[in-house]
């Protein structure tokens, strides 16, 4: 990490271990109980400002970082700037669209139930003597027609599978990745991120 610190546009000298520190959570800064870059310099609380700027060497995701201020043994924290969020390992993201037409056929099977027969006698009826029956028949048959409306309920949908991924290998480097449309032979501007604290 590349560290500068200035009071009231004076340089100081950063002396790590006694000045400039990095608090883990493991072990976070006493009495406060915050984490990150500590800065420990005096600063005079009505005239004073103070400058710094770092640079790291690693690529984060840019988001909210905590600022974290102890003074008159007091601690004020909750505000935020816009700065590399360690310890984020957050992927990209992208959503993809395609037109589909979807063709799916269909087979109607009909089927028929009965239900259970009910005999209602017709008049009185009829007896003669002997064992033997009028009609030759053991069975009658006859058809039914019903037309019949079907609804057919069909959903929709398409299952995902992705493939192996490759990678395309490009040219390792020490400076932050260059997002642009820019072709990757022209150099592109490294520009470091400042933060001021006052």
């Amino acid at each position: 990490m590349d560290l500068s610190v200035s009071i009231n546009d004076d340089p100081q000298t950063i002396l790590w271990g006694e000045n400039a520190e990095i608090k883990t959570a493991e072990n976070p800064d006493h009495p406060t109980g915050c984490i990150g870059l500590k800065l420990d310099f005096p600063l005079n609380k009505i005239t004073g400002y103070m400058k710094v700027c770092f640079s790291l060497r690693t690529v984060y995701t840019i988001g909210p970082v905590n600022v974290c201020l102890f003074g008159g043994n007091t601690t004020a924290t909750g505000l935020t700037v816009c700065g590399p969020v360690c310890g984020s390992s957050e992927s990209c993201e992208s959503i993809f669209y395609q037109k589909e037409s979807i063709c799916v056929p269909v087979t109607i099977t009909p089927y028929a139930t009965s239900g259970t027969a009910t005999a209602t006698c017709c008049g009185t009826p009829i007896i003669r003597q002997g064992t033997t029956c009028g009609g030759e028949q053991t069975s009658c048959t006859f058809t039914v027609t019903q037309n019949l409306c079907i609804e057919i309920p069909i959903s929709f949908g398409a299952a995902i599978e992705t493939g192996a991924a490759s990678v395309q290998c490009g040219n390792v480097s020490e400076e932050p990745c260059d997002c642009s449309e820019t072709p990757e032979e022209i150099p592109t501007e490294v520009r470091d991120r400042r933060f001021f604290l006052r």
